[in-house]
């Protein structure tokens, strides 16, 4: 049926009359702090660790402990390494990419680099008002932000050596409509599409300079890049780990409100389509060496003579186009039983299906399933670690969508869960007080956390990966003629989603001056969190610790090197104490005062890949105190002087934070448990008192020793608190309103902005790695005092 002309009308009529527009555009283009990773703030200054004159060229001699010679086990005559031993391609990695020291103490190296960044957001809203029943609104945000680095981030790259460009643009679109059906019934309905495009590429100077003569295995390193080299107790370098990537997220939602006599009763669903795009996987075709000292002792010395601990390499992978879905249904009645009392309750069933990343379009994913691999079909390893050409089954355990092996999987290689999540909560104000309220809640709630079917077309039979041990830098045979055992990421096709049990009591209470206490305890416990141990880990072997027995020939699952085994097995729990004070904005003055006394508990898998370790977590921080505030100067108020015009409304406020340092764990550089990889502990042979703000001694290193070969070191989880945080902020403001034209008024507003305004060392790193030069001093710390002056108009 056609609408008479009338009606017509009258839509268009309502349509502009409720018509409401807004659209914003801002710039902002900054010289010097670059992006460290994607969830740490932009960073000012790099410290690194590198080698100094004397060790490039072989001399040893400021060292105590002999370099030795793994040619005839003896100490190198005079700790000095002779030339003619020396790989020229460590030479001219170490020349070109490492620069030499440029101040005194372990982390010898400190640059405050000059990265570009730009960034500009565009906003758009209308509302619209469709008569008294309707209303519709569309937002769109467009975010581009890029940046031109010195030092190429996130990646192994730890100089200004090799730099990049690094671009995250993002757009979001929301659609939405609000149906009034009755004064007590409503319905919104919305729809919305996000995307993000991640590019990074590094410089020219990251390519291999044409005197390597470094081999390549697969000869898929398209971008010709060097290899990444990480030497034990030393910054690494390499421009790989590139993050290429588009993310697409689709929003259907629909909520529906009811109010019904002492019932507020809400119902919705809420359904996600996500799809993750990886563009050119670039993840280790140049190649990766780790330099340990395993050979002579020293990391440095190691890769002067080219002996390293491992070289591993990834062929060509094929590009990801990843789908998955979440379907969420609620219902939910915040019930006021009494005038004083109201009951919250709900339930949240969450289905996932693949998500965060699902299943592949084309297919090219493979996992490796523990109870299909049979050891008969293993291939026979030779005694250097090397595959016999022509044994074993290549795909012994893995699956794919199209070959299963018996199993029954979607493509996605993991099956949907339904996931019930239930909620609680009330808020009573005991016995009709009107100064003090009681609230407290219970929910369960889902998340999909990570996963790594991003790395699953890395796994045969979509591409091929080798792990060498005990290996040369220059000398390893290249082409196709040797195989070796390859890397695969796996995962447990049960794929448990982490669910989270929350629960909360607050006393609140009204105080004199406008103030309000709130005292809380807060706490959660965590199950199915995601880790993904080594299932291919050897027990603890005296001859790999050796290095008289190649580890690649006692794994369990012969035929592979690591299985890095995504599992839902970790745990974790937090509670704690919050004190609130807060002061409502009275008389110009608003301030806060916050504090936290808390522990966080976990349970992951340690240095053995098999066994969960209790401890603190890596996020335990005991204590936090924050204060805020905001106060309007009292000076000239209501004053139109001209001293009152230029000293009068001035704003100040600011944010003061004390907390305690994060936990972290002392590891060692070298294998020797003799089970296939470093990151093991040493023991603990005394206490390890802290020193805080000692740069040179933050912990007593003499508390720590070398476990005997073929055992873990004693050491538990965490169990060293870094520095903590003394971290102010300062604002000082001043708006002003003036004509210009007619009666258009502009607002003019002056920020000063004081960060670290007393220029506090806030010392945030130090050295955990059992020996090396910077172990037991503190290594990096935040920014110094920084001052910005902004000055905005508002017309």
């Amino acid at each position: 049926m056609l609408l008479q002309a009338s009606e017509t009308d009258r839509i268009r009529h309502n349509f502009k009359k409720g018509l409401f527009f807004f659209w914003s555009e801002a710039w902002d283009k900054r010289i010097g702090p670059e992006l460290v990773s994607f969830t740490s703030p932009p960073q000012s200054t790099f410290t690194a660790t590198t080698p100094d004159a004397a060790l490039r060229t072989g001399n040893f001699q400021e060292l105590t402990n002999p370099i030795i010679d793994p040619a005839t086990g003896l100490p190198f005559p005079g700790n000095v390494i002779p030339t003619s031993r020396i790989d020229p391609n460590a030479s001219l990695l170490l020349s070109t990419y490492f620069p030499l020291p440029n101040r005194a103490g372990s982390t010898n190296y400190a640059v405050s680099p000059k990265s570009s960044t730009n960034w500009r957001e565009e906003l758009i809203r209308v509302d619209s008002t469709m008569g008294e029943h309707d209303s519709l609104m569309a937002r769109y945000a467009h975010d581009s932000w890029s940046q031109d680095q010195a030092i190429l981030k996130p990646s192994n790259q730890s100089f200004p050596t090799i730099g990049g460009f690094f671009g995250k643009p993002g757009q979001n679109l929301v659609l939405q409509w609000t149906h009034i059906f009755t004064p007590t019934t409503l319905n919104q309905a919305t729809i919305g599409y996000s995307r993000n495009a991640i590019t990074q590429t590094p410089d020219a100077a990251g390519q291999r300079p044409s005197s390597l003569t470094i081999p390549s295995l697969y000869n898929s390193n398209g971008y010709n890049l060097v290899p990444t080299v990480s030497l034990s107790g030393y910054s690494s370098i390499g421009a790989q780990g590139l993050t290429n990537n588009t993310n697409n997220v689709y929003t259907w939602r629909d909520d529906f409100t009811k109010q019904l006599e002492s019932h507020s009763l809400k119902a919705g669903l809420n359904i996600l389509r996500i799809q993750k795009f990886d563009r050119y996987p670039y993840s280790g075709q140049a190649g990766s060496f780790s330099f340990t000292g395993s050979a002579t002792g020293n990391a440095v010395a190691d890769f002067l003579l080219g002996n390293a601990y491992s070289y591993t390499e990834q062929s060509a992978v094929p590009q990801d186009y990843l789908f998955a879905n979440a379907f969420e249904f609620y219902v939910q009645d915040d019930w006021k039983i009494l005038h004083d009392l109201t009951l919250n309750l709900g339930v949240r069933d969450t289905v996932f299906q693949g998500a965060p990343n699902g299943y592949e379009k084309y297919d090219n994913i493979s996992d490796f399933v523990p109870s299909l691999y049979d050891p008969t079909k293993a291939p026979q390893v030779t005694a250097s670690g090397a595959l016999v050409a022509g044994t074993g089954d290549p795909e012994n355990g893995i699956i794919t969508p199209g070959n299963q092996k018996g199993l029954d999987l979607p493509r996605s290689l993991t099956p949907a869960r339904n996931n019930i999540g239930p909620r609680v909560g009330f808020a009573w104000a005991p016995f009709g007080s009107t100064t003090t309220a009681i609230r407290g809640g219970y929910g369960i709630f889902y998340h999909w956390d990570n996963d790594n079917h991003e790395s699953l077309s890395s796994n045969p039979p979509f591409s091929q990966s080798a792990t060498i041990y005990n290996t040369t830098l220059s000398g390893f045979v290249s082409g196709t003629q040797t195989a070796f055992p390859p890397t695969v990421a796996a995962f447990d096709t049960r794929k448990l989603y982490p669910a989270v049990q929350q629960w909360s009591l607050t006393v609140e209470r009204q105080l004199p001056f406008s103030t309000v206490l709130a005292v809380s305890y807060v706490g959660n416990q965590a199950k199915h969190l995601d880790q993904a141990p080594n299932i291919n880990q050897v027990q603890p072997n005296i001859g790999v610790a050796k290095g008289t027995t190649n580890v690649n020939t006692v794994r369990p699952y012969l035929g592979y090197a690591a299985i890095n085994y995504d599992l839902r097995s970790a745990s974790a729990n937090y509670n704690a104490l919050q004190a609130d004070a807060r002061r409502q904005f009275k008389n110009g003055l608003l301030f806060e005062v916050a504090y936290t006394y808390s522990k966080a508990l976990g349970a992951q898998v340690g240095q053995s890949q098999f066994v969960n370790e209790n401890g603190p977590t890596t996020y335990d921080r005991p204590q936090v105190l924050t204060l805020n505030y905001v106060y309007d100067l009292p000076f000239f108020r209501g004053e139109h002087s001209p001293a009152a015009v230029l000293l009068g409304g001035w704003e100040a406020s600011g944010v003061t934070t004390f907390q305690s340092g994060l936990p972290t764990t002392i590891t060692t550089s070298t294998d020797r448990a003799g089970v296939g990889n470093t990151g093991q502990r040493p023991n603990v042979v005394g206490p390890y008192k802290i020193h805080p703000g000692n740069i040179n001694g933050y912990f007593d290193t003499t508390a720590f020793a070398l476990p005997a070969l073929g055992t873990f070191g004693n050491e538990g989880l965490n169990v060293v608190r870094m520095p903590g945080l003394n971290s102010t902020q300062f604002n000082l403001s001043k708006k002003q309103t003036f004509h210009v034209f007619s009666e258009t008024p502009v607002t003019a507003k002056f920020e000063a902005e004081f960060f670290n305004p007393f220029n506090h060392p806030a010392y945030n790193g130090i050295g955990t790695t059992y020996g090396s030069a910077a172990f037991g001093t503190i290594t990096s710390a935040l920014d110094p005092r920084n001052i910005n002056f902004k000055l905005k108009f508002s017309f």
